[in-house]
C-alpha cells in the first residue's frame, strides 16, 4: 500500500517548532490535554489511520518507541 504524507511549513514554523520542542522537553508546556492516543511504534500504520480518519476523536497520536 502506498501512503503519501503531506505537510506544510511556514517561515514561522522553522523558528517556532524547535522552540516548542524545547518547551515541551523542559516541561514548560503541557501538551497532555491534546494527546488522545498512545500506540507502540509497531502500530504506526494504525496511528496514522486514527489521525487521518479522525477515528475515536483522535487529535494527537503519540508513537511510543
Amino acid at each position: 500500500q502506498n501512503i503519501t504524507l503531506i505537510g506544510s511549513v511556514s517561515p514561522d514554523s522553522l523558528r517556532d517548532y524547535p522552540l516548542a520542542m524545547d518547551m515541551i522537553a523542559q516541561c514548560r508546556m503541557d501538551v497532555s490535554p491534546i494527546i488522545t492516543h498512545h500506540l507502540p511504534f509497531q502500530e504506526a500504520q494504525k496511528a496514522f489511520e486514527l489521525f487521518i480518519d479522525h477515528r475515536d476523536e483522535a487529535i494527537k497520536v503519540v508513537l511510543d518507541y
